[in-house]
């Protein structure tokens, strides 16, 4: 039965009522659009989107900065701001409440969304917010997005799937840092394959570290195999452990193209990690946004939130800061207003200088607000057709085979393995992960099976409260057969080397005006399939249809294997579409140069001085894993980027072995070129303050070949800075910096490790005369010479002496011959051969030219 809407009344309420009860959860945790933005430039971080990633990563910052900054006083934690436009529905994975029978609408199948089709609300929240050559089902537009919904089944990607990602990434997904571990290990266990025994405390990988997170580790703690004790009669043997060394022991034989059998990986925790404390069921970052916010001012706090969930807010467009009569039409590439549509009508959000924008709204979404408000073509740093956003494009394509076999053939095998021993005669749902490679990519299988009436997928993730139901469940043994479900994944390519509009690739690109988002006033991103659209003769079906019978004919054994649908290849291959998979990825990928990726290996865009992507858009590729615990490990490593940067980086002592301490005082023989723009604030530390243009602060020492080491800190106020270290300049006094012949010539000879992250590539003879965000000019570059591979440096600082000790950054800086080496803050930004035009040799400098920057502790070794 339909209810009554219900009308906003002119009286205010704490927590509104509704025909059913108190909307207690959500007010609970969000807030309104003026609550979260009443001092929006003190806000340190802005996260669009909620769902799986946007919520995780928003939860992270959150807690990572109460740890370092804190000391447990709440008010001190970074300011965070998440932006979702959908509503709040529930507060956990829907499977985790008994019989919700809240769904996504994939089982209804996709919906056409061509040009000019209006696909509408489906199950409540789902929608499709772009328009496509292929159907699709869509997101959902919630708190905790399709990761409410999700399946759960989280494999990590191959090694061989990350080879092409940058080396960063894959060392923190993969490997242990012991001086800086993403994680330790919550609890001492053994491996169930292996045997081999984890201990609590040691410490973790990216991968691990999430996959304890979200209930991946141990592995047998949701599929496991049933403890029986006979009083008679043989030891039984699970059905997992059955499945697993039947397939292990003949994996070659039965094809070798499937290269490892592993435990189920599935992010359900049905026990916690200490006594006392709940389990967190099946995973969704909503239980973790949900900590944070009530970490945060669950003490009643109405003023000074430092996180915020705002609901029912659509960003429109992401805006930068204008650069005046230099670049009158694209402005700078630092994004100061936020502009969004919520139940009130059209707003906008205010930044300020320091704050970061993480865009999270799933890969489709997040690359057309990218397009939209910061393309590359539209800043001038690419030619028109040559942009990179939306290229790489990539799916997985899927397919099931359901079949069963003969229950006594499998126990033959399970006699012959185990003398003595016999397969357990109970109910027992199984699962294992298959990964397997071919000549096309790679691709896996998520095997499940039952012996019951109606197969694994009858009983699997339910939330079954009466314990009279789960004895019915328990009873439904079938003796005769096991029924099993192969789920395939496949490895689709993406265009990263290709133009947008290849038609031999999958892109995203901004839909025609026809297709404009009329409601809030923007574009729609347009999904463009290839030649193939449907992928269905891409070459990697006739791998996966081979693999996934050739499992089936071994678990038969020479027994009856029956099939309940057709499955030969034409069946196989089109029986679910490009556009039911959720694993849309790469469009925004990562990677170590800006001229042939969109994101840097911490996901901050290359060309934004203040925007990062934290969503399956990162993806560099997809290989054949589900994305959700590469795209977590992902996220966190934005949420730890964006907080270091509120910190300062200290080098290990080691590093300054052989270095001698230079004072940066006047005393020390240091002199001012064209004018004195330099104020000392104490013995060791000076301060930019130019107020004529460039100048130079110099040491009129010759060096050639040498070291350096210096800590910078670049303020908010009064301007943004510019500044730069320069290397083997001639002697300042004697040129004329009123000459233009002699300023050129100047800094053509000279090099500069730059200070500046708006990135700003002035030319005076060009319309616009100043281009923002090229790499080659920004923070970490070889001025003109060599862009900086990521960003590393601290966010501008703010006045005041709480933060004294933070925001501090160090350049270490080799220059032997011809090679340059630069790091920012322990990080590789720049490593490049100098062009001939610069000189072997002559003075160090540091530049002055627009806002505040303190330098300190120089060191050098000759």
């Amino acid at each position: 039965m339909a209810l009554p809407r219900l009308i906003p009344a002119s009286d205010s309420v704490n927590v509104q009522q509704t025909t059913f009860g108190l909307d207690v959860i959500p007010r609970f945790v969000c807030n309104t659009w003026d609550e979260a933005t009443s001092d929006s430039e003190g806000i340190d971080v802005v996260v669009i989107g909620s769902g799986m990633y946007g919520g995780y990563c928003a939860s992270k910052i959150y807690e990572m900065s109460r740890e370092r900054f804190a000391q447990g006083d709440a008010t001190k934690a970074l300011r965070v701001l998440v932006l979702e436009a959908g509503p709040f529905v529930v507060a956990e994975h829907t499977q985790n409440i008994p019989n919700l029978g809240l769904f996504d609408p994939a089982g209804a199948g996709p919906v056409s969304v061509g040009s000019g089709s209006n696909p509408g609300t489906r199950n409540l929240v789902w929608g499709v917010g772009w328009r496509s050559n292929q159907p699709f089902v869509g997101q959902a537009y919630c708190v905790g997005g399709k990761g409410i919904y999700w399946g759960g089944w989280c494999p990590r990607l191959q090694e061989s799937d990350l080879k092409e990602w940058p080396e960063e990434v894959r060392n923190y997904l993969l490997d242990v840092n012991d001086n800086n571990p993403v994680g330790t290990r919550p609890i001492s266990h053994k491996d169930p394959v292996t045997e081999k025994t984890f201990v609590r405390g040691e410490p973790l990988s990216a991968y691990e570290a999430v996959e304890y997170e979200i209930g991946v580790a141990p592995g047998d703690d949701f599929v496991f195999d049933p403890i029986s004790f006979n009083k008679e009669g043989p030891e039984p043997v699970g059905l997992n452990e059955a499945l697993r060394v039947f397939l292990t022991k003949q994996q070659a034989t039965i094809d070798p193209r499937i290269t490892q059998i592993l435990p189920a990986p599935i992010a359900v925790q049905t026990q916690s990690y200490i006594s006392g404390l709940f389990a967190l069921d099946k995973y969704s970052s909503v239980p973790a946004l949900t900590a944070s916010t009530r970490a945060d001012h669950g003490d009643g706090r109405s003023s000074d939130l430092r996180m915020c969930v705002v609901p029912l807010t659509h960003v429109i467009k992401l805006e930068c800061a204008p650069a005046g009569a230099e670049s009158p039409e694209t402005g700078t590439r630092l994004v100061d207003r936020i502009v969004v549509n919520t139940p009130g009508g059209r707003e906008t959000l205010n930044l300020g200088p320091h704050c970061q924008v993480v865009l999270a709204m799933s890969s489709i979404e997040s690359t057309r607000l990218a397009l939209e408000s910061f393309s590359l073509e539209s800043s001038r740093l690419r030619a028109p057709g040559e942009e990179l956003m939306g290229r790489n494009f990539m799916i997985h394509i899927r397919s099931d085979i359901k079949f069963k076999v003969e229950r006594e053939k499998f126990a033959a095998f399970v006699a012959t393995q185990w003398p003595g021993k016999k397969l357990a005669d109970v109910l027992q749902l199984a699962s294992l992960h298959v990964q397997c490679e071919g000549a096309h990519g790679t691709y896996q299988y998520q095997l499940y099976a039952a012996t019951n009436t109606f197969g694994p997928d009858s009983n699997m993730y339910k939330m079954v409260p009466d314990l009279q139901i789960q004895s019915r469940i328990a009873d439904d043994f079938d003796s005769e057969s096991i029924s099993l479900v192969l789920r395939s994944s496949g490895e689709v390519k993406g265009g990263r080397n290709t133009v947008l509009k290849d038609p031999a690739f999958d892109y995203v690109d901004l839909a025609g005006d026809a297709d404009r988002d009329f409601e809030f006033g923007h574009r729609r991103a347009w999904v463009q399939f290839k030649t193939n659209p449907d992928h269905t003769s891409d070459p990697i079906w006739l791998d996966m249809h081979d693999t996934a019978h050739a499992i089936a004919r071994a678990l038969a054994d020479g027994g009856s294997l029956t099939y309940d649908a057709d499955y030969t290849l034409p069946a196989f291959s089109s029986q679910q579409g490009v556009g039911t998979t959720f694993h849309d990825a790469g469009t925004l990928w990562m990677g170590d140069h800006p001229d042939t990726s969109v994101t840097d290996a911490n996901g901050h865009f290359h060309h934004v001085t203040n925007a990062y992507c934290a969503d399956q858009a990162l993806f560099t590729t997809v290989g054949s894993a589900n994305p959700v615990l590469t795209g977590l490990g992902l996220a966190r490593k934005v949420a730890d980027d964006i907080v270091s940067r509120h910190g300062s980086y200290i080098a290990p002592a080691s590093e300054l072995t052989g270095f001698r301490i230079e004072s940066l005082a006047p005393g020390r023989g240091w002199k001012t070129a064209p004018y004195n723009g330099i104020r000392l604030l104490d013995s060791d530390i000076i301060e930019t303050n130019p107020d004529q243009g460039i100048g130079i602060y110099y040491l009129p020492e010759e060096l050639d070949d040498f070291e350096l080491s210096v800590e910078w800190k670049a303020f908010r106020t009064p301007a943004f800075p510019n500044s730069g270290i320069l290397l083997r300049m001639p002697d300042p006094s004697t040129v004329n910096f009123n000459d233009q012949a002699q300023f050129d010539a100047f800094y053509e000879s000279s090099i500069e490790v730059q200070i500046d992250d708006l990135g700003k590539n002035f030319d005076k003879n060009r319309t616009p005369q100043s281009i923002f965000g090229d790499s080659k000019y920004k923070t970490g570059a070889i001025y003109g010479v060599s862009p900086a591979r990521q960003w590393a440096s601290t966010v501008p600082a703010p006045d005041g002496p709480l933060t004294t000790e933070r925001y501090w950054n160090l350049y270490q800086i080799s220059v032997i011959q011809n090679e340059i080496t630069v790091r920012l803050n322990g990080k590789l930004v720049n490593k490049a051969t100098l062009p001939a035009s610069k000189r072997t040799k002559g003075f160090l400098g540091f530049q002055f030219h627009t806002g505040r920057v303190q330098f300190r502790k120089l060191h050098i070794k000759s």
